[in-house]
């Protein structure tokens, strides 16, 4: 169970797939839940109730907020189709159902012997989180890989509201080390521990198996921007690759919308351009983590103003690799030559978190 729904979040997308795959591995049979929060009627399904919830839940408030925003980045999303739902539909096994209704959800979930959250944000406290709790009438296994709660910086309420569906876990594991911290906190246990992003769990090959492996002779750079407020100057980043006799490519995701912006792809086609790019420039959690994939020269430039706090998850997974924060980082007087070089000792420290991971998860099914 995680977040599916996104017409231009790749990251999304590919970290739910990538948990089925290893799953399938496994020798598991997995499916995603199809569970579509923005249709549930279980919050202000009046604009009475709507303004009750509004003064009861700060989640609530802050969805409501945010609604303008949403509605925008559907808006672009719908002007540019990146045939998600295709990849879904020829990749990924899901729910006969599509559930909007939470409460149904928690009284009749779909049959099975192990329930999984994760990964992705799904326990912002930002935003209507209890499903992906996995609160559901049952006494089937549950288990936690790799969600996130977005923040380092957990409320005390929300800490409360979480707690008896975290005692009722058999695993639990978070995407980050403070989410770990959170948990075991929470639980007064040391037993949750930080594993990778699914999408991590795979190698560059399994992913080249998505698109076809011609590649073009053409070398670029290669820009992938959410639309969270940043401090680039793209012009500057064009310039760069200009000097280098290099063409500029540009993905915008998530509301992002810019005059350089050039490329729309489907998920097989990002990919793609993430394999073939010489240098990679992103603000996305995912679009480090298929830098790393694959291998590339990348920069880093960390979201500014509200969404801040969502730096910690890229933070996190530098120091669990042994990746150089200094030299995956953008800043003013950054020297844009002296980027990270996949050295002998990162390359063991990734294979090393891997194999723990998948370990992990293994174990506790």
């Amino acid at each position: 169970m995680t977040f599916w729904t996104s017409k231009d979040n790749y990251g999304q997308i590919l970290q739910a797939y990538a948990l089925q795959t290893v799953l399938r591995k496994m020798g598991h049979e997995p499916f995603l839940i199809r569970y579509d929060f923005r249709h549930d009627p279980t919050f202000a399904s009046t604009i009475k109730e709507k303004a009750i919830h509004l003064l009861k839940d700060p989640a609530i408030l802050c969805r409501f907020i945010l609604s303008k925003f949403r509605r925008r980045e559907e808006a672009v999303a719908e002007v540019h189709d990146r045939k998600f739902d295709e990849f879904i539909r020829d990749h990924m096994a899901v729910s006969e159902k599509i559930y909007t209704d939470y409460r149904e959800l928690k009284v009749n979930p779909p049959e099975a012997d192990v329930y999984i959250c994760g990964s992705d944000v799904v326990w912002y406290p930002r935003r209507m989180s209890e499903p992906y709790f996995l609160n559901f009438n049952t006494d089937a296994r549950r288990i936690a890989y790799a969600p996130s709660f977005g923040t380092a910086d957990v409320p005390v309420w929300f800490c409360k509201m979480v707690k008896p569906c975290l005692e009722k876990f058999h695993a639990v594991s978070t995407r980050e080390q403070s989410g770990a911290d959170v948990c075991n906190e929470i639980l007064g246990t040391d037993r949750c521990v930080c594993n990778l992003d699914p999408t991590l769990l795979l190698q560059a090959d399994d992913y080249r198996k998505l698109f076809a492996s011609k590649r073009s002779a053409e070398k670029y750079c290669l820009a992938y921007f959410l639309g969270t407020e940043t401090d680039v100057d793209f012009y500057k980043l064009r310039q760069y690759a200009a000097n280098r006799g290099m063409d500029f490519k540009f993905i915008p995701s998530q509301g992002r919308e810019h005059e350089l912006a050039n490329l729309y792809p489907d998920i097989p086609e990002w990919l793609q351009a993430f394999e073939a790019a010489e240098y990679i420039f992103t603000n996305s959690f995912h679009g480090c983590v298929f830098a790393i994939i694959f291998r590339k020269k990348f920069l880093y430039f960390p979201i500014k103003g509200e969404y801040a706090a969502l730096n910690n998850r890229v933070y996190s997974l530098f120091d669990c690799l042994g990746i150089d924060r200094s030299l995956a980082l953008a800043h003013s007087d950054k020297d844009m030559d002296s980027l990270i070089e996949y050295s002998d000792s990162i390359e063991i420290g990734i294979n090393s978190v891997i194999g723990r991971s998948i370990s992990w998860l293994r174990d506790n099914l």
